[in-house]
């Protein structure tokens, strides 16, 4: 491509830094930008436009301008940017554009800290080009994008499979890498091999496919490739002097998964029906002899799926993951994305601009939210009526809830819990004491003699003791411990070795889960009678993540964590049945509940 005709030194003194600029663009995109204010700039000024410098400036535009719709149309991936967030204070949208119009942001090196190299100022953004340049540089296996709708977050991974499988010595690739600040060097062979090879591109259905994943390809693909059954279901394959991309979907089951060795797999959604495991277990296994990678992009609404579980919830070296903001992408309005999300509430607020994972497609509780429903732990009053409820677990977690009732709103707080897995039924009952007992008095051998004198003489109030009152306990007993029914000899030694006695909870799902979901539903005032300390985090949790079972008859059939939550329906259903959950007015008497 030809050097721009004029020079900074020739040009007009308004001018020149514009020239100044073009001559040391470090890419491609910021020298179109240049060309059209300079072209604009000329256009403006009649003299300018009408001198000898300017119409030479004006002939050179053009055809420089129709040299870069070349390199676009044959070579689209060398030219293809990923964005990076502007600086809100400093522009504005532009209908013109079509984007936000203010100058990129540099990343500081700091989390997720940019910069604004106009006016300085410093706050966390989230970035395309930075999560994509990131994932190139990690040894990770597994590469997460997770992002709310209009992020760009399967655009850019089309964008990184199609440069994987290309290899590094393509020249469309040398651009592409030159054009978002990726430094090649820092990019290991095994993430970005030489030479040209295969890759796999999956989406949920065959409609998915042909709909979202295909154009993405074809759009970043070498204009020469070759496409066999690109608008037919099933199988789909892009090819290009040696580079193959495979299109495959998750409805057509575990088998089609199977094939030859890849070097990158694309999911796009995260896979999900009864094959799931199946079918990331084969595209796992086309990564092996080739020691390839896997970048999964996704809006994450269903929660704490068994994938995210195993890999993302606790920080692992060999995973990946990125977060994208629909709100920093400068290519959609912000008003709009604004005006989208106002319609949720906050938790689908999140999963939807920022891609956080918690439940939203068939949640259990949908109005179930944290801004609402969760309090910071504090005190309560003494005199409210404490309650318990345990469900069992040996290998699963063990998970018992302290509750007390407000008996003025008929609110009830939740304001511990235990909650253990791989542990004796010995060792939850020295916890739940440690809880509830005297931390000055009580002995520190559970169920020995001596603990038993002590809790006997804490019936009778004879502990000589001034922390507790003599009565052995640092709060008072529960009126009603429920436990899952289940647990028939788990009750039995609570009871009869360490003196926690249950009551039978009634387990009759339908009628348990409207009791919980009355005390989760806002009432008449805008209140909910259900309020969880922020100290329950296992149990704040799965009320979130846990969503209906579709593959299982029966709207009563849920997948995920439900520990807490089955020992959180006990309590509601029991609160029910005995009448402690009514509220009651300032001047009727609080009636004695059943026990």
């Amino acid at each position: 491509m030809s050097a721009a005709p004029a020079t900074a030194a020739e040009a007009p003194q308004d001018l020149a830094p514009l020239l100044d600029q073009l001559a040391n663009a470090p890419t491609t995109h910021d020298s179109c930008r240049l060309v059209a204010e300079i072209v604009e700039w000329i256009a403006d000024r009649p003299e300018a436009a009408e001198s000898e410098e300017g119409r030479g400036f004006l002939k050179w535009s053009i055809s420089w301008g129709a040299e870069i719709r070349r390199i676009r149309e044959e070579h689209p991936l060398a030219l293809a940017r990923l964005w990076a967030p502007r600086c809100l204070s400093c522009g504005e949208w532009s209908a013109k554009l079509s984007e936000w119009d203010g100058p990129e942001m540099r990343w500081t090196g700091i989390a997720q800290v940019h910069e604004c190299p106009k006016c300085g100022i410093r706050e966390p953004r989230t970035s395309q080009r930075l999560a994509i340049r990131l994932a190139l540089y990690s040894d990770a296996d597994r590469c997460f994008l997770l992002g709310g709708n209009r992020t760009g977050k399967s655009e850019g991974a089309a964008q990184l499979t199609t440069a994987v499988v290309l290899g590094r010595d393509d020249p469309d690739v040398i651009s592409w890498c030159r054009e978002n600040e990726i430094d090649l060097d820092r990019v290991s062979m095994r993430k970005l091999p030489h030479h040209p090879g295969l890759g796999y591109a999956v989406a949920l259905t065959s409609n998915d496919s042909k709909q979202y994943v295909r154009p993405k390809i074809r759009r970043y693909m070498p204009r020469d490739a070759k496409y066999y059954n690109w608008n037919g279901n099933g199988q789909a394959d892009a090819k290009s002097e040696g580079a193959s991309l495979i299109c495959k979907s998750v409805d057509q089951g575990r088998r089609s998964m199977q094939g030859a060795a890849s070097r990158i797999v694309w999911p796009d959604e995260e896979p999900d029906g009864n094959e799931v495991a199946g079918i990331m277990e084969e595209l796992e296994a086309r990564l092996t002899d080739d020691d390839g990678w896997m970048v999964l992009s996704m809006t994450p609404l269903r929660g704490w799926t068994p994938l995210l579980e195993s890999h993302i919830r606790h920080p692992r070296d060999d995973v990946y993951v990125a977060h994208l903001d629909a709100l920093d992408n400068p290519h959609v309005p912000r008003h709009s994305v604004l005006k989208r999300l106002a319609r949720y509430g906050e938790r689908a607020r999140l999963a939807r601009q920022r891609g956080v994972i918690m439940a939203l497609e068939g949640a259990v509780h949908p109005e179930f939210d944290r801004a609402t429903h969760v309090v910071e732990a504090h005190d309560l009053p003494p005199e409210w009526p404490r309650f318990g409820s345990i469900d069992f677990g040996t290998r699963a977690p063990f998970a018992h809830l302290w509750a007390a009732l407000d008996q003025r709103d008929g609110v009830v707080h939740v304001y511990r819990e235990h909650y253990q897995a791989d542990t004796l039924i010995r060792d939850h009952a020295r916890a739940i004491w440690d809880a509830e007992g005297c931390d000055d008095c009580q002995p520190s051998e559970i169920g020995s003699d001596a603990w038993w004198r002590w809790r006997t003489a804490g019936t009778r109030g004879d502990i000589a003791c001034l922390s507790c009152g003599g009565t052995g306990r640092s709060e008072e007993e529960p009126h009603v411990r429920w436990a899952d029914p289940e647990g028939l000899d788990s009750r039995g030694t609570l009871a009869h070795d360490f003196d926690i006695p249950t009551t039978v909870a009634k387990k009759n799902r339908r009628a348990s889960f409207d009791a919980l979901d009355d005390l989760i539903q806002l009432d008449i005032e805008g209140r909910p009678h259900l309020l969880i300390h922020d100290c329950c985090a296992n149990l704040i949790r799965e009320v979130e993540n846990l969503t209906w079972d579709e593959r299982k008859k029966g709207e009563t059939e849920v997948r995920g964590d439900d520990h807490a939550w089955d020992a959180l329906r006990y309590l509601a259903y029991g609160l029910r049945l005995s009448g402690w959950t009514q509220p009651v007015r300032d001047d009727e008497e609080v009636p004695i509940a059943a026990r």
